[in-house]
């Protein structure tokens, strides 16, 4: 190999050995990005060329991989049962690794399970003695002294926290949401949406009266003001129910109207 500090002509680098010269941008003082095309991998030599002469500096090991594409996360009860579009290619080993606060950045950084490219083709990915809790899940394999991320896959098995809304409407002070936890929890991003005469039973029906924005700020218990944050007026008969907007919001919590409360938005 290429031994930092060594020198040979240039055109040993690209006639004899077959390496290819990469443009080098900026990024930093002391740093530089090169592209790499798609499914490209190789050590990347740092090369000082005068009069025709190169002068070997330092090397990484690089690589353009995409990340496998997760077809399909089943529950079978007891285990989780995890399909990829297609196994590594060239590995026949592959290690997966689960948290259930954050995705793994390393093979060692929560539970393991190492997976055979046969054990794969016969039942896929299983991960076993499943908990109510949810899981981050990063698949690593090792090549050339080195690990890297090839799919990543969330599923949510924790309990969900319950948000109690209402709402309520005056002259003065306007129409209001009021949610409320047993627990301090941030207030997650919620859709309002209404219908005349009957609730929406899901957020393809209706019209969305107006977004409510996340507040990451903990509390048992938030109030909107929703008259500014749509120009529709309520009216008597407009019913409403509150939906979840994005995939971590919906996995974890469960929206409900409260106890002895109307989905009306204006009146009883």
């Amino acid at each position: 190999g290429l031994s930092k500090g060594s020198t040979l002509p240039v055109t040993r680098l690209t006639d004899i050995l077959g390496m290819k010269r990469l443009k080098a941008d900026m990024i930093s003082e002391r740093r530089f990005g090169v592209t790499l095309q798609s499914e490209e991998s190789g050590y990347i030599y740092a090369v000082n060329v005068k009069n025709s002469v190169a002068v070997i500096g330092e090397s990484a090991f690089a690589e353009n991989i995409p990340m496998i594409p997760v077809s399909s996360v089943r529950n079978s009860g007891s285990s989780l049962h995890i399909t990829l579009e297609s196994f590594p290619k060239s590995i026949d080993v592959m290690f997966v690794t689960y948290s259930f606060d954050g995705f793994p950045n390393g093979i060692n950084d929560g539970t393991k399970l190492m997976v055979n490219r046969s054990v794969y083709m016969t039942e896929n990915i299983v991960i076993g003695s499943l908990e109510r809790r949810d899981y981050y899940i990063t698949g690593f394999i090792r090549a050339n002294g080195n690990e890297r991320a090839v799919f990543r896959t969330f599923y949510a098995n924790a309990k969900k926290t319950e948000l109690k809304y209402s709402f309520t409407y005056s002259l003065l002070g306007g129409l209001r949401l009021n949610v409320r936890f047993e627990e301090e929890n941030p207030l997650p991003a919620l859709s309002v949406r209404y219908m005349i005469g009957a609730v929406p039973v899901n957020e393809n029906l209706g019209s969305e009266l107006c977004m409510v924005p996340a507040d990451n700020n903990p509390s048992k218990t938030f109030t909107v003001n929703l008259s500014k944050l749509t120009d529709v007026k309520p009216a008597d008969n407009m019913y409403a129910r509150v939906f979840l907007t994005d995939e971590e919001g919906k996995s974890r919590y469960m929206t409900l109207l409260d106890e002895d409360k109307s989905p009306k938005l204006k009146g009883k």
